[in-house]
């Protein structure tokens, strides 16, 4: 790269760093306005005005009907648990990649072969950090949830469940891995299971 295309990107790195600085100071008026900000620009942003939860794993928010399963720590309010403890909001808002495993070290070995994601610290594809109205704090239902990567096309028509939008995948395969490369159910046994996860295949 030449130094003059060099200068160029800095020049453009620095006024885009200025705006976004402009921008926080800005919206820095109110919990709402933060919010507004913060949530364009990354994920899992907690709304201010949202109903607290109680502490635990399951919470409920209206009726029976309508269970709101919640992350431990961000039940319990430590945001320092997964974000990086510090005063700079723009550094707290990012989650090492590895801060699953503070937790949850031991589903990386929990069946001899994983599943690719799961290798990849890649947690936040299928799970929400803080809430989620599924158990295991998943973002979707399956197979919507699985089609992110494993589209129909792919798939194939054998067996025809595969072929049905309304097949449940982990009715037939483990979520995290299993004993040989297509995780059946049947033949997956967890080598170990995460102690106090609290989460359910």
């Amino acid at each position: 790269m030449s130094a003059r295309v060099s200068q160029f990107v800095s020049k453009w790195r620095r006024l885009i760093g200025v705006l976004l600085l402009a921008i926080l100071i800005l919206a820095g008026c109110s919990a709402r306005k933060r919010y507004v900000v913060l949530n364009t620009f990354f994920d899992g942003v907690p709304d201010p005005d949202a109903p607290k939860l109680a502490t635990g794993f399951q919470s409920q928010r209206g009726t029976a009907n309508e269970p709101i399963f919640v992350h431990k720590p961000y039940a319990e309010n430590n945001c320092g648990g997964c974000h990086q403890n510090t005063d700079n909001i723009l550094a707290r808002a990012r989650v090492p990649a590895d801060a699953c495993l503070k937790c949850h070290a031991n589903v990386l070995n929990q069946y001899p072969v994983m599943h690719g994601p799961v290798t990849a610290l890649a947690c936040l594809k299928c799970h929400s950090p803080h809430q989620s109205r599924l158990r295991a704090l998943v973002k979707e239902k399956t197979p919507k949830l699985c089609a992110q990567c494993h589209t129909p096309a792919l798939l194939g028509s054998m067996p025809p469940e595969h072929l049905d939008p309304k097949s449940d995948c982990l009715s037939c395969h483990s979520a995290h891995g299993g004993s040989d490369h297509a995780q059946l159910k049947i033949a997956a046994a967890p080598t170990s299971q995460p102690a106090g996860s609290g989460v359910q295949q």
